[in-house]
């Protein structure tokens, strides 16, 4: 997904569903479009000028990862209580 001039809408929505296996209709550019705005309200990735691209932002990007560790990390804990 990181690629030099950054990505559109519309392949961040090919990508979410080439990556989680759903359809067109479960994931679409509509869909692709709010979650974008929110990883820019979190900070996370920025609109790169006056076009319809965005990049991600470095600090925003080792947050992300953090979490999704943190989170990885909860459900091997919470596997083995089982």
């Amino acid at each position: 997904m990181a690629t030099p001039g950054g990505f559109t809408v519309s392949e961040l929505a090919a990508r979410v569903r080439a990556l989680g296996k759903h359809r067109q209709s479960q994931y679409g550019t509509s869909r692709a479009a709010y979650d974008l705005k929110k990883l820019r309200g979190k900070q996370i990735v920025r609109r790169i000028g006056r076009t319809r691209r965005y990049e991600p932002i470095p600090t925003g990007l080792r947050a992300l990862t953090a979490l999704v560790r943190a989170q990885k990390q909860s459900y091997k804990t919470s596997a083995r209580r089982r």
